[in-house]
C-alpha cells in the first residue's frame, strides 16, 4: 500500500492482521482479458479488473487498452502508459492515438491504463488503484509470450508521470533483499509458525499478483511529483540499512525524468524534486533530461530519448 508516514512495528502488525480479516470477507475479483489477446493476435483489446478493494472506483472496475501491433519482434518491450490530467474516463482508449502510432513505429506492446488519480478528482488512492489493476493484468499475461517479462516499463505524461513512478516504486518487492526478510521475520516471528506464513500474512490484503511486479524501470515525461505522500518505502527497513536496501532493490533499473525549459511552473519545480528523491534518497540510476525549448508536451524527442535508454 502507499506509505504516507513512518509506522512502528506493532502498528504495522495490527494493520496486517486487520487487512487479512477484511480481505477474507470481500467477494472475488473479476479479471477480464480476451482470449485472442492471450493467444498473441495483433489488435486492440479492452482489459479490466473489477475489485471491491479499490478505494476510488464507484463501480469497482478499472480498465485498460492493450495494443499489439503487427509484426512485433519476439519478446518485445511492454510500455504501460498513464495519461495526464483529465476527467474523461475513455481517454485511455479513445485519445491515445499518439501512443498507438509510436507502438507501431518502435515495435513495442502497449497497455494504456485509466489513471484514477486524476479521474477520481485528485485522490491519490486512485493512483494506487490503477497500480493494483495494472499489476494484476501484467502478471496474468507475463507467461503468454506477448512481451518480455523483464522489459516492462510504466510511463506517463504530466499527472501520469506520478502514477508511473508509483506503479514502479511501490510494486518493488522488499523481500528481494534477504537482509530485509531476515530482519522483518526476527521482529514478528512470535506471531507466525514459520517464514512462509509470515510472507502470506504480509500479502494478505493485496496478493503478490496485485502488489508486485519486477518492472525494469519507469519514465516520467514532464511529470508531477509530491514527496509528502509518496510511495511504499518498505515499512520496516531499519534506517541504518535504508540506503543499502534501496541500492539492492533499484540495481540496474532505468529511471527517466524530463522537464521542459518552457514547462509549467509546477512541473519545473517538481521534476528536480523527483530527481533528488530517486537519485540522492533512494540511490537510483536516474537519467535526467532537460529540453530548453519545450513546453508541457510529450514530444517525439522526449519519447525517442527514453526509447534509446531502454532499447539497448
Amino acid at each position: 500500500m502507499i506509505r504516507f508516514y513512518s509506522i512502528d512495528w506493532k502498528s504495522l502488525f495490527r494493520i496486517i492482521v486487520l487487512t487479512s480479516l477484511l480481505a477474507r470477507s470481500l467477494p472475488a475479483d473479476t479479471l477480464t482479458i480476451p482470449e485472442p489477446l492471450k493467444l498473441g493476435k495483433p489488435g486492440t483489446y479492452e482489459v479490466s479488473l473489477q475489485s471491491e478493494k479499490f478505494i476510488t472506483r464507484k463501480n469497482k472496475t478499472i480498465k485498460g487498452m492493450f495494443f499489439l501491433p503487427e509484426d512485433l519482434p519476439p519478446n518485445p518491450i511492454l510500455l504501460i502508459f498513464y495519461h495526464g490530467s483529465t476527467k474523461d474516463q475513455t481517454y485511455y482508449q479513445k485519445k491515445v492515438g499518439y501512443m498507438i502510432e509510436r507502438a507501431k513505429k518502435y515495435k513495442f506492446a502497449l497497455l494504456s491504463m485509466q489513471n484514477w488519480w486524476m479521474l477520481s478528482g485528485n485522490d491519490l488512492s486512485g493512483a494506487d488503484d490503477s497500480r493494483i489493476a495494472t499489476n494484476r493484468i501484467v502478471n496474468s499475461l507475463s507467461n503468454n509470450n506477448l512481451f518480455h517479462p523483464k522489459k516492462v516499463y510504466p510511463i506517463g505524461f504530466s499527472a501520469g508521470g506520478l502514477t508511473a513512478a508509483i506503479a514502479f516504486q511501490a510494486s518493488t518487492d522488499p523481500f528481494e533483499d534477504p537482509e530485509f526478510g531476515k530482519d522483518y521475520y526476527e521482529l514478528v516471528k512470535e506471531s507466525y509458525s514459520d517464514y512462509e506464513e509470515m510472507i502470506k500474512a504480509y500479502f494478505s490484503f493485496y496478493s503478490k499478483e496485485e502488489s508486485l511486479y519486477p518492472y525494469a524501470g519507469f519514465g516520467s515525461f514532464k511529470g508531477n511529483f509530491y514527496h509528502g505522500y509518496h510511495f511504499n518505502l518498505h515499512d520496516g527497513v531499519p534506517m541504518e540499512k535504508f540506503e543499502s536496501h534501496w541500492q539492492k532493490i533499484l540495481k540496474n533499473k532505468i529511471i527517466y525524468l524530463s522537464v521542459g525549459g518552457k514547462d509549467v511552473p509546477r512541473v519545473k519545480k517538481q521534476v528536480p524534486e523527483a530527481l533528488e528523491f530517486f537519485k540522492n534518497y533512494l540511490k537510483g540510476n536516474v537519467s535526467y533530461y532537460e529540453y530548453p525549448s519545450e513546453g508541457h508536451a510529450l514530444t517525439e524527442k522526449n519519447f525517442k530519448d527514453f526509447w534509446e535508454l531502454i532499447n539497448q
